[in-house]
């Protein structure tokens, strides 16, 4: 498993590259209305918060089955919010 600075610029790297397909859609291509492309920023850079918090709250002195207990359910929630937001637009 990667550090967790690891994992946190893994996290940034791609809501940073979520945000600039949507702002690429929205303004160049104007595939998005603008009130949808904002709305669709906002839930990105929350995203990004909650994730990057959530690598911070981490601690590694738990048992090694919670802490993959841990990680497993932080991939899967993050999977989830990444998929929620690339099939609303």
């Amino acid at each position: 498993m990667a550090s967790r600075k690891e994992l946190k610029k893994q996290i940034k790297d791609v809501t940073g590259q979520l945000a600039l397909e949507i702002l690429f859609r929205g303004t160049v291509l104007q595939a998005l209305e603008p009130e949808k492309m904002y709305s669709l920023l906002s839930e990105v850079i929350f995203m990004n918060n909650q994730f990057i918090s959530r690598v911070n709250t981490a601690k590694g002195k738990k048992g090694t089955n919670e802490v993959n207990d841990f990680y497993r359910k932080f991939f899967s929630d993050w999977e989830e919010e990444i998929d929620k937001i690339i099939r609303e637009f």
